[in-house]
């Protein structure tokens, strides 16, 4: 069996509360070269998006 680790650096920069298509996030906002650079790797956006919203990097911590 065969396993790999990774880890990945980053800043939190702040929490927040949106709510999009009738339900609640929360997350915590970051930044982080090393993720910006895995999504490239993968010829990703650095900015995701999530049902055709742009969004910044982030952590979700709960969904309501």
């Amino acid at each position: 069996m065969i396993t790999q680790s990774f880890s990945y650096a980053f800043e939190i920069q702040n929490a927040y509360t949106a709510v999009l298509h009738h339900k609640q996030y929360f997350a915590l906002l970051v930044t982080s070269t090393d993720l910006v650079t895995l999504r490239q790797k993968y010829d990703l956006a650095e900015q995701p998006t999530f049902k055709d919203h742009l969004i910044r990097l982030h952590i979700t911590i709960g969904v309501m």
